[in-house]
């Protein structure tokens, strides 16, 4: 079943929603803006990297469906969000949570991030649509040098692991793994799914799920 809440005054649907996360021991998916990438392509149709990992996420195909989903999506795209996940055949309970103009936080009437805070929720997996990642060695003047260095080092380290996929042909197979373990490397992550994860980490344990997170890219400061 997939519901739309967008004011605090669902009382129903939002006491459903912190019952389902209490089922299942305080457990919710968190999936931000999943389908941001199609709606803005202009021109043919194509498939971008990650999109089928994130539909079978969506539809729960090897992960805990029965841990509720929430979809936070921009107030104007709720419904066409809506008919997307019936089209893939999305079958586990979503909770398609509205948000802001081009931000992911819950829209004012909702409270914004507050509305997290009386769900119960003690661990949030998330992932969804623009995910990047960077070292943080352009964060400011104030930062150390030994600081900038590290994040230098880690962000060399990444990009000749990534030219090394890329030089013997195996970047596509192993991509997921790759962006699993360079999300350990480069600590900065950014976009919305990034600005989710700091959003939420302040109040609750929170765990990235890189194959379920697009486009699959880092920031500028690497070549791809």
């Amino acid at each position: 079943m997939i519901r739309i809440i967008e004011t605090a005054s669902q009382l129903d649907d939002i006491a459903t929603l912190k019952k389902h996360i209490a089922e299942q021991g305080g457990k919710v998916h968190v999936a931000v803006h999943p389908f941001f990438l199609q709606y803005e392509q202009r021109g043919p149709k194509v498939r971008y990297p990650g999109e089928r990992d994130i539909e079978k996420w969506l539809k729960g195909v090897k992960t805990d469906r029965k841990a509720p989903l929430v979809v936070l999506e921009h107030w104007r795209r709720s419904r066409d969000t809506e008919r997307r996940l019936e089209e893939l055949g999305v079958e586990r309970e979503v909770y398609i949570v509205e948000t802001e103009d081009g931000d992911p936080r819950p829209t004012h009437e909702l409270g914004s991030w507050d509305f997290f805070d009386s769900l119960g929720i003690k661990c949030a997996y998330v992932g969804g649509a623009q995910l990047h990642y960077h070292s943080g060695a352009r964060s400011g003047p104030n930062a150390s040098d030994l600081q900038k260095n590290a994040e230098l080092a880690a962000l060399s380290k990444v990009q000749s692991r990534m030219d090394s996929l890329r030089k013997t042909g195996n970047f596509t197979k192993n991509e997921a793994r790759f962006r699993a373990w360079a999300s350990g490397q480069l600590k900065v992550k950014s976009g919305c799914v990034g600005a989710t994860l700091n959003a939420l980490s302040k109040k609750m344990n929170v765990v990235l799920l890189p194959r379920f997170s697009a486009p699959k890219q880092f920031s500028h400061e690497i070549k791809e």
